[in-house]
């Protein structure tokens, strides 16, 4: 750990694996529910990680943004036979009152949130959040 810099934890070593180890089978239906949200504007996406959501949507004719500053440290420990791996990385969480009040700020007002990318109802006990902004 004496190597560690937090602003290089999200460096090629953990891309090469990440997509593989955080595996989520709702890419398709992210990808459709936010180009139709978009409507060709701007979108804003927080933890853009590797790009799984951001390049699609860009290649999309999509403008994604992710200027986000603070940060979340976490390790991440893959044991095998090899032996083990420790992968420390930074990033952002928020709360849905946070981004709200982000919003706010930069002139946006909340226009929908659901707990998922197919318009679950958004309640206190949602792990999960699809939060909608726009003028």
């Amino acid at each position: 750990m004496d190597s560690y810099k937090p602003i290089t934890s999200f460096g090629k070593e953990h891309a090469e694996i990440y997509d593989e180890v955080s595996q989520r089978e709702d890419t398709s239906a992210t990808l459709a529910f936010l180009e139709q949200l978009a409507g060709g504007g701007p979108a804003l996406e927080l933890a853009i990680g590797t790009g799984r959501v951001a390049l699609p949507l860009a290649a999309r004719g999509i403008r994604v943004d992710d200027p986000v500053a603070q940060r979340l440290y976490e390790s991440h420990v893959f044991l095998s036979h090899e032996g083990v791996r420790l992968i420390p990385i930074v990033t952002r969480y928020a709360w849905p009152s946070e981004l709200d009040l982000m919003a706010r700020i930069a002139g946006l007002r909340l226009k929908d949130r659901w707990a998922g990318w197919n318009r679950e109802p958004f309640t206190s006990t949602s792990t999960t959040h699809v939060s909608v902004y726009g003028k």
